[in-house]
């Protein structure tokens, strides 16, 4: 069966304690996506990451949840032509996947970056973003981490272009280095849908016209799905079930394409700013019992 989650990142600024909270009042979240870079988290420094550790390991040995967690992707770029932005980027992400293995987190996401001028990726992001992963694939088999590394790919957006936009660019990545799987973001496919037609420097997008290709060739390297849809106001909204055909097309392509059991599928809903309201609770547990109807 597959399990439900929310991701610590979409509760914006609010303790973690209330965090916890949170999830232990929805019976139908089983799984929790633990960003290294969470506001209460990352702000903090290593006092307060300490403090994050210890009280989601106390969590674990009291409650039946499942950890992944988002390794480094705020202030950093894996593909940056800068040498010295590219070596703090490797630096701070060993340290989030440190952090990844000591909540005992089964996969972590990675993000691919973007291009430093925002105009056609080029060969040479391709090479640095291969260099970066693999970096980071030899630090976990050096440390004897456990958990699998997973590539999220990117939105198209007007402003910013980033390799993992590219179904041939991503698909080639997981040709190219062992041991790479895949989240997989629903409201990045529909958003990539939405982004206008202009865009003629850019190869095919994953977006809902090649999403079936997609998954059918590397739905046993899906190990991750998050879910939401874009908005006007932000690229992760809450699903409108009766509206968003978009949504309901690419969840039922899934559960016909891939086996879904045990596969973390976390609601990427951004939260109020600096608190959490009950109605944003009630519509996620609501919208969590569609979803679980919908794998089940």
């Amino acid at each position: 069966m597959a399990r439900l989650g929310v991701s610590s990142m979409f509760f914006q600024e609010i303790t973690l304690i209330d965090f916890l909270k949170h999830v232990t009042s929805n019976s139908l979240i089983t799984a929790i996506d633990a960003w290294y870079d969470t506001p209460f988290h990352l702000m903090g420094g290593e006092k307060r990451s300490m403090h994050v550790r210890d009280a989601i390991r106390q969590y674990r040995e009291n409650n039946e949840i499942a950890i992944v967690s988002h390794l480094k992707s705020v202030d950093v770029n894996p593909i940056a032509y800068s040498p010295a932005m590219r070596e703090m980027t490797l630096s701070e992400t060993k340290k989030s996947m440190d952090f990844a293995s000591s909540i005992q987190a089964s996969h972590v996401t990675v993000h691919g970056g973007f291009n430093s001028f925002g105009k056609k990726f080029s060969r040479l992001d391709g090479r640095l973003l291969e260099q970066f992963l693999v970096e980071l694939l030899e630090y976990k088999n050096d440390q004897g981490y456990k958990y699998e590394i997973c590539l999220e790919h990117d939105s198209a957006t007007k402003g910013c272009i980033r390799p993992c936009e590219s179904y041939h660019f991503f698909s080639g990545l997981l040709e190219k280095v062992d041991g790479l799987n895949v989240t997989l973001d629903l409201a990045h496919v529909m958003k990539s849908s939405l982004v206008f037609e202009g865009s003629r420097y850019r190869d095919k997008r994953i977006d809902s016209s090649s999403f079936k290709e997609f998954i059918s060739t590397w739905k046993k390297k899906i190990k991750v799905i998050h879910v939401s849809s874009p908005s006007e106001q932000c690229t992760h909204d809450r699903i409108d079930f009766s509206a968003d055909h978009g949504f309901s097309t690419l969840i039922d392509t899934l559960v016909t394409t891939c086996e879904m059991d045990d596969i973390p599928i976390i609601f990427e809903y951004t939260m109020g700013a600096t608190q959490v309201t009950q109605e944003d609770l009630s519509n996620l547990e609501e919208d969590m019992a569609v979803v679980a109807r919908i794998v089940s």
